[in-house]
């Protein structure tokens, strides 16, 4: 009876698991040990990079390259792993409950957002998945076609800084520093970077910097 190397999932991890795995056994001219991958489906998700545009493009299939090293792959949803009878339990494709036993585990299922039950969450976008990373780029798109409110045009709160009315003389830089002010939009990230802050020997002679929350109707 063959043994077997288990893998779960197609991320990164378990695609480079499952081929280092492959290439050593076929190194050492062995045939008794078997690889195996499940999951929900043979593709690779380039996750890091689900927040570019045309994200549907971040997925690589992997059917040609398992079969080409000798991987099978199983489609299934891995429910329970029990350690002692070396054996998992998934369900398959029509959601029949079975099980697979391994010689060697390698877990590598990734991780899963986890939403807080907070009241209108369910509204959020993230791009934790494939699915929820295009569902996010349609809501984008469709932006376009909205009639134009004060509530698309600006955030409903912001953060504005309020310059002082007077600076002290003392401030060399000051000048400059004021006429390079309007060049900043207060919705620019480079209007909470630190160059576009007042130089540290600037100190105001009256009135300070204020945070001011501006909402929208």
């Amino acid at each position: 009876m063959k043994q077997r190397i288990l893998v779960i999932g197609t991320g990164f991890a378990g695609l480079w698991s499952a081929l280092s795995a492959a290439r050593l056994l076929d190194l050492q001219g062995r045939d008794d040990i078997e690889v195996c991958v499940i999951a929900p489906k043979a593709e690779l998700h380039v996750r890091p990079r689900f927040y570019e545009a045309d994200v549907a493009r971040m997925n690589a299939p992997l059917d040609a390259l398992f079969t080409a090293v000798g991987v099978r792959f199983i489609a299934g949803w891995v429910s329970a792993i029990d350690s002692t009878s070396q054996c998992v339990t998934y369900r398959d494709q029509h959601q029949a409950e079975q099980q697979l036993s391994y010689s060697r585990l390698i877990l590598a299922s990734g991780s899963q957002v986890k939403r807080p039950p907070l009241s209108g969450v369910e509204q959020a976008f993230d791009v934790d998945s494939l699915e929820q990373a295009i569902a996010l780029e349609q809501h984008l798109l469709g932006l376009a076609e909205l009639p134009e409110s004060l509530a698309r045009s600006r955030p409903s709160m912001s953060t504005a800084w309020s310059r002082p009315s007077r600076w002290s003389s003392t401030c060399s830089a000051w000048p400059s520093y004021q006429r390079a002010w309007p060049a900043i939009p207060w919705w620019s990230p480079a209007a909470a970077s630190p160059a576009s802050r007042p130089p540290p020997n600037c100190r105001p002679a009256c009135g300070q910097f204020s945070a001011t929350r501006r909402h929208s109707a």
